[in-house]
């Protein structure tokens, strides 16, 4: 019996995250050889066509019936029909129920043993929040989905650090929202869990992000799940 296969939400549909599929399958087809992108298939084929590089797609009713490989990627659309121009670079609320609607169900099919993981792309928290998404991001989100009030976020990767990483995990503040008064303190606090503040919070993700470019550019083969967490901790390694 096959494993069964990785979902892939792309997030904002507006964002980066169409363009990170489209690309990376371009580079290597075979890494999404048991991977299934979860979202409306236009969201991709409209980005693949804008950008230069058309994306043959093969969309499946359920995951069931997935079988994925082959010479298409495999697209499962479990948010319906959902025709909306994209324009990128322009979040719209009128996506944001098809955003989330595609992260609980890969998140839900994880849960019922159908995938075996998930990837997300970056969502734009400030167009869902308008459209009544009561979390500040995916992990509260997911952490409500699966019915536990505790979670942690772990940031680990063979280019982030030079070697494995033994169960020690460290909240690390990057963004406006690391100077609200005590905050660091009050969740280290609550989670044990080794806490601080990035040297420059405000400056710390657009670094990240410059870094980030730099070692993808260096032909870093990584499957990536961008955020700004992720941003901001490489910054501060720098």
């Amino acid at each position: 019996m096959p494993r069964p296969p990785l979902l892939l939400t792309v997030g904002e549909p507006a964002g980066i995250g169409p363009d990170c599929i489209v690309r990376a399958w371009h580079a290597e087809p075979d890494m999404f050889a048991d991977a299934i992108a979860v979202c409306p298939p236009h969201w991709l084929t409209t980005r693949a066509v804008r950008i230069g590089m058309p994306l043959p797609v093969r969309e499946i009713e359920t995951l069931e019936d997935a079988a994925p490989g082959g010479p298409a990627l495999c697209c499962w659309n479990p948010a319906g029909a959902t025709i909306i121009d994209i324009v990128p670079g322009h979040p719209s609320a009128a996506t944001a129920t098809a955003v989330v609607a595609c992260i609980e169900q890969a998140a839900r099919a994880c849960m019922q043993g159908l995938a075996r993981a998930l990837v997300t792309g970056p969502i734009e928290k400030a167009v869902l929040r308008e459209a009544g998404f009561a979390f500040p991001g995916h992990t509260e989100f997911l952490a409500q989905i699966g019915g536990t009030p505790h979670v942690v976020m772990m940031l680990a990767g063979s280019f982030l650090h030079p070697g494995p990483l033994y169960g020690l995990v460290t909240t690390l503040f990057g963004g406006g929202g690391a100077l609200l008064h005590g905050l660091a303190e009050r969740l280290e606090q609550e989670t044990s869990m080794p806490t601080r503040i990035a040297d420059s919070p405000l400056t710390c993700v657009a670094v990240g992000a410059g870094a980030l470019l730099f070692v993808l550019g260096h032909g870093v083969d990584a499957l990536l799940v961008l955020a700004g967490g992720i941003l901001s901790w490489i910054a501060t390694m720098l």
